[in-house]
């Protein structure tokens, strides 16, 4: 689809790849730190030892801190990866633009 890429976007295309695939891994931690924190929430609310509270509310703001820090590597990831994007050739971001629009529109099937 992009033809003879420029010898930037040779070495560009690798990074970007990392830069997605980090960024989703990401992007799934924090669904899976959220659902964590939905879990032990209910989990809280029926706790009838306080031995059991304490540690289950521990566990909670534990996650709840790593949760925000792992949304803070989210927005720079995506910082990152725009900036990748941006050092394209014209002609590569065209080719991502159609790739993701090709994904999104697989999805929808």
């Amino acid at each position: 689809r992009v033809g003879k890429l420029t010898t930037m976007d040779r070495v560009l295309v690798p990074l970007y790849e990392r830069a997605v695939l980090d960024l989703v891994s990401l992007e799934n931690q924090v669904m899976r730190k959220s659902r964590a924190i939905e879990i032990g929430t209910r989990t809280l609310a029926s706790c009838n030892r306080s031995n059991d509270k304490v540690n289950v509310a521990t566990n909670i703001a534990f996650l709840e801190v790593e949760l925000k820090e792992t949304k803070r590597k989210v927005v720079q990831s995506r910082e990152s990866l725009q900036r990748l994007y941006e050092a394209f050739s014209v002609k590569t971001q065209k080719a991502i633009d159609d790739l993701q629009m090709d994904g999104f529109r697989s999805s929808l099937e």
